[in-house]
């Protein structure tokens, strides 16, 4: 998975409650996402560079603002991370959390979720020490105790919202002229994942309206997608019984 045909992300089945941790966990998007503005707005911080709570808007795909999504962002592990000094001198990396007070499950679920899932990674950075240390001379990273130690840890929670219909024809013509070549990158665009790790769950789909789950409207171009070393563009599917993990520019 990490090696020269791999695509960079790592599979992991067997995580205890998997599918019902998850599930619990990302049915909150929806009504976090539709909270009324004003409760919304309470859970924006913007001196963590909206780092914590709620963002909609603050982040660009592309040149633009992107309103195509909403994140929540939470810290798993614990609401205060660091000491007071820690938070004040770095308030980007070590915000408190800010959890809505209208829906408690979304606090629990996601503790719930994310402690699991960082329990999983700090596993699998162990073993990322293992296999280092016998290919690589001189390898002390010790990355199993550092990502196991840590309270950096940050939790996303993703909502996008249906897309817009075009405007007009001019508008249909233009967008279908450039579906081809925005496909990929059209959902949150092309980045490098920071820190160490990234787990990620599989998708769900909802009715914007009702917040039912529904079943993937776009399959072929809908999901994770990654870039591979030589350059192409891969759909991954995440099997729905699996955690999967990406290694960040710190790796």
């Amino acid at each position: 998975a990490w090696g020269e045909d791999g695509v960079g992300i790592i599979a992991i089945r067997g995580v205890p409650d998997w599918v019902q941790k998850y599930g619990r966990a990302l049915r909150q998007a929806h009504p976090l996402a539709h909270l009324p503005r004003e409760s919304l707005a309470q859970l924006e911080d913007e001196r963590s560079l909206f780092n914590s709570g709620w963002s909609f808007g603050k982040e660009k795909l592309g040149d633009k603002p992107d309103f195509a999504k909403g994140s929540f962002y939470f810290n798993p592990l614990t609401d205060e991370p660091g000491t007071e000094e820690d938070r004040e001198r770095f308030p980007w990396a070590m915000p408190r959390n800010r959890w809505p007070a209208e829906l408690p499950e979304v606090e629990t679920a996601c503790k719930d979720l994310g402690a699991t899932m960082h329990e999983a990674v700090s596993h699998l950075a162990r073993l990322v020490d293992r296999s280092m240390g016998e290919r690589v001379a001189g390898y002390r990273a010790e990355l199993g105790q550092l990502v196991r130690d840590t309270e950096k840890c940050k939790g996303r929670l993703l909502y996008y919202f249906p897309p817009k219909p075009a405007a007009s024809e001019d508008a249909k013509h233009t967008s279908d002229a450039t579906d081809s070549s925005v496909q990929e990158d059209g959902w949150i665009g092309w980045h490098n994942d920071s820190g160490f790790f990234t787990a990620l769950t599989p998708d769900i789909y909802v009715d914007d309206a009702s917040g039912e789950v529904i079943e993937n409207p776009d399959p072929e171009g809908a999901g994770l997608w990654v870039v591979t070393r030589d350059g192409s563009a891969a759909h991954v599917s995440i099997p729905r019984d699996c955690m999967c993990v990406q290694v960040g520019e710190c790796t």
